[in-house]
């Protein structure tokens, strides 16, 4: 299963969970209002039945329990946090595709992998010691893309490398 299938699923299951938690926050306010009304009237009930025998000038008082804190709206808040983070993770994977994609820096090199050496492989971002063995090893090479069948190197690695490698010409500074 892929990152972003992952990461989909995550920000899906945590917005749902921010939906049920709106809906049962309302229908919960709606219910406590409704026995507060029902609260109220029983209360005028029961002072209008003090004041007409007399019984005394005080109404009945409605006593709080102390504060209990709301499980639902923590997860809640707890999904939210998630599903920002996903999406910004996700967001910045995208632009970070979109950023790396202007090529090499001024002064840095444009290599052929068909005859450089192995210092000037291992100059390039991402490529050390053992790929760069590996890079020579499998010469010649027709295009970048086939650097895909050496272990551990995959289409991101390669679109990675590619604006600092070449099979065709010198090796050039830019």
């Amino acid at each position: 299963m892929s990152t972003d299938l992952i990461l989909w699923i995550i920000g899906a299951l945590a917005v749902a969970w921010v939906v049920l938690g709106w809906v049962r926050s309302w229908w919960q306010r709606s219910e406590n209002q409704r026995r507060a009304r029902e609260f109220e009237a029983r209360a005028e009930r029961q002072w209008q039945g003090h004041r007409l025998s007399g019984a005394g000038a005080e109404a009945p008082v409605r006593s709080r329990s102390g504060y209990r804190p709301n499980v639902f709206r923590i997860l809640a808040i707890a999904a939210m946090v998630i599903a920002v983070a996903s999406a910004g993770l996700w967001l910045y994977r995208d632009a970070r595709g979109i950023v790396g994609s202007f090529g090499p820096a001024e002064g840095s090199m444009r290599v052929n992998i068909n005859s450089a050496t192995q210092e000037e492989l291992e100059s390039v971002p991402g490529i050390g010691p053992t790929r760069a063995a590996q890079i020579i090893a499998g010469r010649p090479w027709g295009s970048v893309d086939e650097l895909e069948e050496l272990n551990d190197v995959g289409p991101r690695q390669v679109e990675e490398l590619r604006p600092f490698l070449k099979t065709e010409g010198d090796t050039e500074k830019r």
